[in-house]
């Protein structure tokens, strides 16, 4: 971000090299792939949680998360450098990062590492919607009916009342994505296809502009509405004070025991 608003400074012109030209759509491209496909892999996760109740542990990081983290982060390493081939400055000095590439290498990206991606979140979040609608309607705490029956439910019921509050902070985050990153994914499709298209460097300045305000609220949205995220965040920070509290004590002490001794001898 600051490298874009000194970008947006100089703008149309873009002042800082090829190089970092070409860095810049490298990190771009990594960071924007790896925020959509972490998003469909929460989707995916929370469709997990909601089908299969009885073998989710949310307080559990298995290797298997390990595994997929990883794999998402190689993945959209692979994307940016992929990207660092196909941008670079032009001869009157634009970088490409405020244009399109050409359509046949662009439409990789944004096919597999964006609109595939998406789709996936919106298809798993229809489901989440539709299954956790259905159990509403099938989960019974108050009649009598119900009474022998709470026992055996109560993890699948528990675990469905989480899941459903899960599923409103990722609908929000989605919402958020869509609003504010689908602008600049359609714009560079249509830009990647038509050559010369009206305003186009104003337009690619306000809707990157935009996916950055969804990037930079997801965190936000995310702690507002997940009570476990602000949990452990606090938990961390506590931590890091309790250790800064002790470092400096056990300091301290040292120069304490060190007069000490001097003042002895």
């Amino acid at each position: 971000m600051p490298i874009e608003a000194a970008h947006l400074y100089y703008s149309p012109i873009w002042p800082f090299g090829k190089v970092l030209c070409r860095l810049w759509n490298t990190f771009f491209a990594t960071f924007a792939s790896l925020s959509v496909c972490t998003l469909c892999a929460i989707s995916a996760e929370r469709l997990w949680a909601l089908l299969r109740p009885f073998r989710y542990d949310s307080s559990e990081i298995s290797v298997k998360t390990l595994i997929i983290l990883v794999s998402l982060w190689i993945y959209a390493f692979l994307s940016g450098v992929y990207s660092f081939f196909i941008w670079d400055v032009d001869e009157e000095g634009f970088c490409f990062s405020d244009l399109s590439a050409p359509f046949d290498k662009a439409a990789p990206i944004l096919i597999i590492n964006v609109l595939l991606p998406y789709a996936t979140c919106l298809v798993a979040y229809g489901k989440i919607f539709k299954i956790s609608h259905k159990q509403e309607k099938n989960i019974c705490l108050t009649t009598v009916n119900c009474s022998n029956k709470i026992n055996s439910k109560r993890k699948r019921i528990v675990s469905h009342l989480l899941v459903r509050k899960s599923t409103v902070t990722l609908g929000l985050l989605l919402g958020s994505f869509t609003l504010c990153c689908m602008p600049f994914l359609v714009f560079h499709i249509i830009d990647a296809a038509v050559e010369h298209l009206p305003n186009r460097l104003y337009v690619s300045s306000i809707t990157k502009w935009l996916f950055f305000v969804c990037s930079s609220s997801n965190w936000a949205l995310y702690g507002l509405l997940n009570k476990d995220y602000r949990k452990t965040m606090m938990e961390i920070v506590g931590n890091m004070m309790f250790f800064r509290k002790n470092r400096v004590a056990f300091v301290q002490n040292q120069e304490l025991t060190i007069r000490v001794t001097i003042s002895n001898k």
